[in-house]
């Protein structure tokens, strides 16, 4: 709507003489504009083209200058209370069609006259409009007296203290009819929605500001409740009925029924968190959104839990999950309540059967417990590294229940390993358990696993089926090779040197060529530091040399000869003496030998034959994988000899 603010004597408003039919509105237009685009069309549905000099000479003829001072604009009376016996001009937009191919238009308006808030006349008009070069053309085309219904004409309310006066969308005073569109009747269908809302008419308008069939026929149904006269349209004195029976937010209580309480959570037990579902059906205002609060409540323990929850529009059944914890065992009824969000109650229900809450959630049963395997996914073993124990466990005492045994393992060697709780749900029967362990030391161990019940009851308990081995370093990656030397071998061997250990051959970028069984063991009993005692430990500078003789004694191969660079290597040739120690096959005095068992030397690491062919050769033109990986006769490697 727009309102015309120009104060005018009753003087100027008779010396204007000039005819409505040559009335005309020019607005000039910097340039020529597209008579398809968007400008263009935008222009015309923002622009206002009835003038306050065209408006005043439509009513001019009918009003009394003795009625007071015509005025434009509510605005004016607002500002000026002494204006109140002033005549207001009021010109009211109600709708628009432009075609922007034949740049051709048409407006219609209503042009009121009010007096202390009483209208006095109004005129409906209908205007053409043309786009030119020169701007938009404006020719008054129509104009005919709009009959006020009796129900309009009596208003007595000042307009400033309308209830639709200010915050609500104006024209206020213009009649609503069939097809018109705008503000006021967005504003009225949010009011008749609240109307059906109360009265339980269970239907909602799409507020979309059109007064259509659907509006009117709710219209119809607010007069026929009110006992108002219905014609069709909506005017004033009803919308302040309508108001005055919607004012505030209206608390919708609908039909609701609670259909399912239940805990899906089992079994409940003290101080742990449960889950209660609760399933509701809504019975009416399915097409409305609705917020509403739910109280879960006990018998046994009291108010449970409450949540304010929302059903959307056309939803008519939902379930909600409220988190629960209980402080006592026992026996109980769940009852659940809803409230609107002013806390009127809609509905209550309380389960049909009790619930039971428990001081533990550990089931009673008899644990029948198998250990089926224990088994080092990682390996060599090596001492202050991350290995891994695989443990597969069976229960099968508790299928139908969910149960927990505790899993503990421990080495002979190094005490206690690990411990952890395994569940196993209802139905399984077989669980594979990994245990993260670190060793300590080197050497030879046997590993326990023992399952044990929460309360500390020994049930099952099992040894490994033989003895595992750790290593002070890891054989298969080798330390740091120096480097001068082209190959690297690592001999592992036991403190009791009467038990045969290993040997290792790596190439020079340490990757193992090859594994075989050694010893190093005095065939005298002697100590390494004694001439022919046992290998000494350390490190020692290694040559590929040519086979020995006797074979019986060096065996059939080329050997590795050994000179003592460090530890008890290095001691025993400087402070010992002790010199000619190789890495050599055969087998010593000893007749009869099968190559199932390794014979003592003198001080040397014995290998296999087989193995001592395979990895050094056979004289200058075989030299076996020592040839494969760059290693001459005559070059030299690191070795290591250790012990555990």
């Amino acid at each position: 709507m727009r309102y015309l603010k120009v104060l005018l004597t009753a003087v100027l408003v008779l010396g204007l003489i000039f005819a409505v039919s040559s009335c005309t509105k020019s607005v000039q237009a910097p340039e020529q504009k597209d008579s398809g685009s968007d400008e263009l069309v935008k222009e015309f549905y923002s622009s206002e083209f009835l003038s306050e000099e065209i408006a005043l000479k439509l009513l001019k003829d009918e009003i009394d200058s003795k009625e007071g001072v015509l005025v434009f604009g509510k605005d004016e009376i607002s500002n000026e209370p002494s204006a109140n016996n002033n005549v207001v001009l009021v010109v009211s937009e109600q709708s628009k069609i432009f075609d922007p191919d034949l740049k051709k238009g048409t407006a219609y308006y209503y042009v009121s006259a009010l007096k202390n808030s009483k209208e006095l006349t109004r005129k409906f008009v209908r205007v053409a409009i043309d786009y030119t070069p020169d701007g938009w053309k404006v020719n008054v085309i129509d104009v005919e007296n709009y009959k006020i219904p009796e129900e309009e004409i009596a208003i007595e309310k000042n307009l400033e203290a309308s209830p639709l006066a200010n915050g609500y969308p104006d024209p206020f005073y213009r009649l609503i009819t069939p097809g018109v569109s705008g503000n006021d009747v967005r504003f009225l269908q949010e009011r008749l929605n609240e109307f059906l809302i109360e009265k339980g008419y269970n239907v909602q308008l799409t507020v979309d500001g059109i007064y259509g069939p659907k509006t009117q026929s709710a219209v119809l149904n607010y007069c026929q409740y009110y006992g108002l006269n219905y014609d069709g349209n909506f005017g004033y004195n009803k919308m302040v009925k309508l108001l005055s029976v919607t004012d505030g937010k209206l608390d919708v209580i609908p039909s609701m029924s609670i259909e399912k309480i239940e805990y899906i959570t089992s079994p409940l037990v003290v101080g742990e968190t449960e889950v209660l579902r609760v399933t509701i059906a809504r019975n009416s205002y399915t097409n409305l959104n609705y917020e509403f609060y739910i109280v879960a409540e006990s018998s046994a323990h009291g108010q449970l839990a409450s949540a304010l929850v929302n059903m959307s529009a056309g939803e008519q059944r939902r379930s909600f999950n409220l988190v629960v914890k209980f402080n006592k065992a026992g026996d109980f009824k769940t009852t659940i309540k809803l409230f609107t969000k002013n806390l009127e109650s809609i509905t209550a229900r309380t389960g049909t059967y009790p619930d039971t809450v428990k001081s533990s959630s550990t089931p009673s049963f008899t644990p029948r417990v198998s250990i089926d395997s224990i088994d080092y996914t990682t390996k060599p073993l090596v001492v202050d590294e991350a290995e891994n124990l695989k443990v597969v466990i069976s229960e099968s005492g508790g299928t139908n229940i969910s149960r927990s045994l505790k899993i503990v393992v421990s080495s002979s060697a190094h005490g206690q390993l690990g411990e952890t709780t395994v569940t196993w749900n209802a139905g399984e029967v077989t669980k594979s358990v990994n245990f993260p362990v670190k060793f300590r030391k080197a050497g030879e161990f046997s590993t326990k696993v023992s399952v044990y019940t929460q309360s500390g009851s020994l049930v099952a308990e099992r040894m490994g089926l033989s003895k595992d081995t750790v290593y002070a370093s890891n054989p298969s990656r080798g330390p740091s090779i120096p480097s001068w030397a082209r190959f690297y071998i690592y001999v592992d061997l036991w403190k009791d040197r009467s038990r045969e250990g290993k040997l290792y051959l790596y190439d020079r970028s340490g990757n193992l060529r090859y594994t075989t069984r050694a010893l190093g063991m005095s065939a005298l009993g002697r100590p390494w530091y004694q001439n022919s005692g046992d290998t000494p430990t350390g490190g020692y500078e290694g040559t590929l040399a040519a086979p020995a003789y006797p074979a019986e004694s060096f065996g059939i191969g080329n050997v590795v000869e050994l000179w003592g660079i460090s530890g008890n290597a290095y001691r025993a040739y400087y402070e010992f003496g002790r010199a000619g120690i190789w890495i050599h096959g055969g087998r010593g005095i000893y007749t009869g030998y099968s190559g199932a068992y390794l014979y003592p030397t003198h001080g040397c690491v014995r290998i296999p034959d087989d193995a001592q062919v395979a990895m050094f050769g056979k004289g200058y033109s075989n030299l076996g994988i020592m040839g494969q990986i760059g290693v001459y006769m005559g070059s030299k490697g690191y070795v290591v000899v250790d012990e555990k």
